[in-house]
């Protein structure tokens, strides 16, 4: 929210002689009209920053950009905005090709209109199995549990991901006990696939700050194991939880320097993680053994 009404300050600070729609709004202030003074100060940010330069400045500052687009999209999904959000997708993505529009997806589809779903997904290279992961949560997490049934029953997923959705649906709820007594009551490869893959439910829809207790699940020995982990660590600032994963990566770096696979994944995850619970010292020995690139990410 922060970013947003930063957005909104800048806009207003280089449009003094502004239009009389911006006027009015100034005056007279909509939610809607807010969102959309907010879109096109994005907007023009967007055109000043890029992925282009190499040094840390540069990347941060193409961040915040991308991150007032989350933040549009997601007030304007949470407070029903649905039409406004949906006539600026196309120029997000144009500029910002892969942005976040889990929320948008959520909230459409919890209002049924998936006629405007459909073009959105082909807009944003999205797909009828990434809905369907934001889309069952939601229905779980607002207590639609007959929808969720009917749903599933409607679609040819594995048990595994059928339970992974319930699940992720319990801990947005809040219920995450619950969560963990459906993945549970599975068995064997059943059970551990339901764990991670709702653990990735959450990581990805931007909630990997609740799934502290999927961390379970994982292979902690393997670099996907030890990075998921990592990534939870850093959403959740659990200090912890940081130190397991980075206990868990030390056998890990010679045998996956072999394929990058812990300078390109791993490392830099831990490094978010450790930096995000105040650990500098161990962030920085691992950022020394990055290469450049790398440090970036």
């Amino acid at each position: 929210m922060l970013r947003l009404l930063a957005a909104v300050l800048l806009l207003l600070m280089c449009t003094a002689s502004g239009s009389a729609a911006d006027t009015d709004c100034v005056a007279s202030p909509t939610r809607k009209c807010v969102l959309g003074m907010a879109a096109e100060a994005s907007v023009a940010a967007g055109k000043i920053v890029s992925l282009s330069g190499k040094d840390q400045d540069s990347s941060d500052r193409y961040l915040l950009v991308w991150n007032s687009w989350v933040d549009i999209f997601k007030i304007a999904a949470s407070t029903g905005e649905l039409d406004f959000a949906l006539s600026i997708a196309p120029s997000v993505d144009k500029q910002f090709a892969g942005f976040d529009t889990t929320e948008l997806i959520a909230a459409l589809k919890l209002a049924g209109r998936d006629v405007d779903l459909a073009p959105l997904l082909k807009q944003t290279g999205g797909d009828d199995r990434s809905a369907d992961m934001v889309f069952g949560p939601a229905l779980v997490a607002a207590g639609r549990t007959a929808d969720f049934k009917a749903f599933a029953a409607s679609r040819n997923y594995e048990p595994y991901d059928i339970v992974a959705m319930e699940a992720a649906g319990k801990f947005l709820a809040g219920k995450s006990t619950e969560g963990l007594t459906l993945i549970d009551a599975l068995h064997g490869s059943f059970r551990k696939a339901a764990g991670v893959n709702t653990l990735a439910i959450l990581q990805g829809t931007g909630h990997g700050d609740v799934a502290t207790p999927l961390v379970q699940y994982q292979d902690l020995g393997t670099v996907n194991g030890v990075e998921a982990c990592a990534l939870v660590a850093q959403a959740a600032k659990d200090k912890a939880l940081a130190e397991k994963c980075l206990a868990a990566a030390s056998p890990l770096s010679e045998a996956a320097a072999r394929d990058h696979a812990y300078l390109y994944a791993v490392g830099p995850q831990l490094v978010g993680a450790l930096a995000a619970v105040g650990d500098w010292q161990e962030a920085l020995k691992i950022l020394q053994q990055l290469e450049p690139a790398d440090q970036m990410t």
